[in-house]
């Protein structure tokens, strides 16, 4: 019993120190799991964000990449603003199949008029060449039209496989 005589509140203590370590531990455990999950999410925005960067990249290459129109030198976006106003879906077609083809692509162009675009209409041209898609990421740009007084705006928009 003189053991303990001289040992005033050690029980005490020894409780106090199991509990706070408990406590140390749980807070530990949560501390992780918070920014476990913080980071995960974090790497899916940024996986997300880096596909869109690159999607929106190939759509203004794509845009902007020389085709001949005609026997004239130009761009896709002017090929399209032709297609679109003469309403020649074969031109389109085969522009975009072009492009698709020498950079090795698979995805899908739509081209719309954008007040269509707007209220969820359906596509005036659509090309497509993938079969079955895991995820695709999109970009929507417009390009002037001003040649054609009733539809002033077009929206393209492209979608590539991720």
């Amino acid at each position: 019993m003189r053991l303990f005589k001289d040992k005033k509140g050690f029980l005490d203590d020894q409780m106090d120190f199991i509990f706070m370590t408990f406590l140390l531990v749980v807070g530990l455990v949560m501390i992780g799991g918070v920014l476990f999950v913080s980071v995960n999410d974090s790497k899916e925005a940024a996986i997300k964000n880096v596909n869109f960067v690159g999607t929106t990249q190939t759509h203004l290459y794509y845009l902007n990449s020389a085709t001949k129109l005609n026997g004239v030198q130009t761009t896709m976006r002017d090929a399209i603003v032709y297609a679109f106003n003469k309403n020649d879906l074969a031109l389109f077609e085969a522009k975009t199949k072009g492009f698709f083809s020498k950079y090795n692509l698979e995805g899908v162009v739509e081209v719309y008029d954008s007040n269509e675009y707007n209220q969820d209409r359906d596509y005036k041209m659509l090309f497509s060449n993938r079969f079955v898609s895991s995820g695709e990421t999109s970009s929507v740009l417009q390009l002037a039209n001003p040649t054609n007084n009733n539809v002033p705006l077009i929206t393209v928009v492209f979608k590539k496989d991720e």
